[in-house]
């Protein structure tokens, strides 16, 4: 079986601060042949340690800057189109497209990807998703509502973009809050769902981070209904999940947690009416 080529793109900002940056990097380089990132004007370093790594590391790593902050102008689709375009000069088979904040259950290897897309050419399916484990404000609860379910495309087969046909891979830019991240050829129709390759979604462990989605939500869509947010039902995390570093495999008792959410919850509406 000939090897195939697996690109991975992804934007960051911060990740030193947060601690993911290492984490994800090492994470995705083990599955992608190369990695592609695009620092969106950090502030705390990010952007001079990932220029380190592509100084010694040029055959692993491209890194992409930005002198200014495209998603706070709600224009993250704009770094997603600079992505796509490096990662589609490599003439790749598979392209993953992640977060810096998402990592893959502990089963998940390169071989995964492989075996994934031998499946989507066999079958005609061009983009796969995944059961989404969104933790909720703690490391061992996550939400099940719609907010927590099925994630985005987060993996698809490379078309080359036919411009006088208009097939083939494009990320265009359309207005709204949440914008399509992916190209507009995946649908719904040409899209699997893969129940093996569980994602584990962190960005909303910490109530300083939706502190931060608050107040860009407000910014973007003072219309926005804060509690689809805020509110939702809970989930003790899997056993098998244990793998992630820093994680107590042991929930809390969940009357603790729901006070918690309780306090949070508060927090972020307080938030959001100033």
């Amino acid at each position: 079986m000939n090897p195939i080529k697996i690109i991975a793109f992804a934007q960051c900002y911060n990740e030193l601060t947060r601690g993911y940056l290492y984490k994800i990097i090492d994470h995705y380089t083990s599955f992608a042949d190369h990695l592609i990132i695009l620092d969106d004007a950090s502030t705390d370093g990010t952007k001079e340690k990932l220029l380190e790594l592509e100084s010694k590391f040029r055959d692993k790593y491209t890194i992409l800057t930005n002198t200014e902050n495209m998603w706070q102008k709600n224009m993250e689709v704009e770094n997603k189109i600079r992505l796509h375009a490096q990662a589609i000069a490599f003439d790749p088979d598979l392209i993953i497209s992640f977060d810096f904040d998402e990592f893959y259950s502990a089963n998940v290897t390169r071989e995964s990807f492989v075996s994934l897309y031998h499946f989507l050419k066999s079958t005609g399916y061009k983009a796969a998703t995944y059961p989404w484990i969104s933790l909720w404000l703690s490391f061992q609860y996550y939400r099940v509502d719609k907010l927590g379910q099925v994630s985005p495309p987060r993996v698809w087969i490379h078309e080359p973009y036919n411009k006088k046909e208009k097939t083939g891979d494009v990320i265009e830019f359309k207005e709204g809050l949440h914008q399509q991240l992916w190209p507009t050829s995946i649908n719904p129709n040409n899209m699997c769902f893969v129940s093996s390759m569980k994602l584990l979604h962190y960005s909303s462990v910490e109530l300083e981070n939706l502190m931060e989605k608050v107040k860009y939500y407000k910014k973007t869509n003072p219309n926005y209904n804060p509690t689809d947010l805020f509110t939702g039902p809970a989930s003790i995390i899997e056993s098998d999940y244990r793998w992630f570093e820093g994680a107590d495999p042991n929930p809390p008792d969940w009357n603790v947690y729901v006070k918690h959410l309780k306090f949070c919850h508060d927090e972020l509406m307080k938030a959001w009416e100033e």
